[in-house]
Order: C-alpha cells, then structure tokens, then sequence
C-alpha cells in the first residue's frame, strides 16, 4: 500500500537535481504518512508527470499549480492538468495528491512484478 500523501507543496526556488546535476526550478515537496511516521521527499517535474500519468490512466504533458483571489479577498489554489490529447483538468490539491498517491502505489506495484519476474529468470538467486 503506498504511504498517504498529507501535504504537496511548489518551491519555486528549485535544488539541483542529483541525477542531471542541474536546478531546477520549481521541484514539489510532498509529505508522506506512513501511519507512524511523517516523510518529506523532493519530486521533480519529470516523476510528478510519470506519476500523474500512471495516476489517470493518460499521457499528462503538463501541470501547473494556480491560485485566484476570491471575491472576498482569499486565495483559491487549483491545479492545471493539461493531457497529452490537449484535455485540461482543473483539479483541487486533494485531487492531485490522490492521483499522485495512485501513480506512486501502481508505479511500486509494477516495479515489484518486475523484480519477481527477474528473479525468476534467474535461477539460484
């Protein structure tokens, strides 16, 4: 079972990716509870896309969080899903959390079948 996502946060700001060596800007702080513990962990754009994807069922292209002043004065965030066959989806923060919680169980879940497949081929491992 994936690890509940309580928080998702944009930081414009960026770090440098370890994997390219590069910054970049923004990455997305998202905070896991696994039932006991809180986790932060820093997602680039590249996984936040292959996680939505995986999430809808649908090549995502790209996403954007937004925010609209209401009429009283207080902020309004949304985010902005836009699919590879030109769909857009304006979803709340939960809705992108539990979309992003989906990709990341399925994704752990085909990574798992694939480990088993492996090591199956392989035999005395």
């Amino acid at each position: 079972m994936a690890n509940k996502i309580v928080d998702l946060f944009q930081l414009d700001e960026g770090t440098r990716n370890p994997a390219t060596n590069l910054v970049e800007k923004p990455v997305w702080n998202i905070r896991f509870h696994d039932g006991r513990d809180i986790e932060d962990k820093l997602f680039f754009k590249s996984t936040i896309l292959e996680l939505l994807s995986v999430g809808y069922r649908k090549a995502v292209e790209n996403f954007r969080r937004g925010s609209a002043t209401t009429r009283s004065g207080g902020q309004a965030a949304f985010w902005i899903v836009v699919f590879q066959d030109y769909e857009v989806r304006l979803q709340t923060k939960d809705e992108i959390a539990d979309c992003i919680t989906e990709g990341h169980r399925k994704r752990g879940e085909r990574e798992n079948e694939e480990s088993r497949e492996a090591s199956i081929e392989q035999p005395g491992s």
